[in-house]
């Protein structure tokens, strides 16, 4: 904790770079580097693309079948 103490300090901001992936996992204490995180975030907005899609598609056949023959 002495390490973050000194590396973080408040107004004197700094980057860690060159940090090796952490293991992600329920119960991991380890941290994530940004490559980690934009995976995710790809991952993410790919789920959201096909929710929509699936979503959209549902509403199209529920007005389908409200409309009468």
């Amino acid at each position: 904790m002495h390490f973050l103490q000194r590396v973080f300090v408040f107004g004197q901001e700094h980057q860690l770079q060159n940090v090796a992936a952490g293991q992600i996992s329920a119960t991991s204490t380890d941290a994530v580097n940004g490559s980690q995180l934009f995976s995710i975030a790809l991952q993410v907005s790919a789920l959201w693309t096909d929710l929509a899609s699936i979503t959209s598609d549902q509403q199209r056949s529920r007005r389908r079948a409200e409309i009468p023959p």
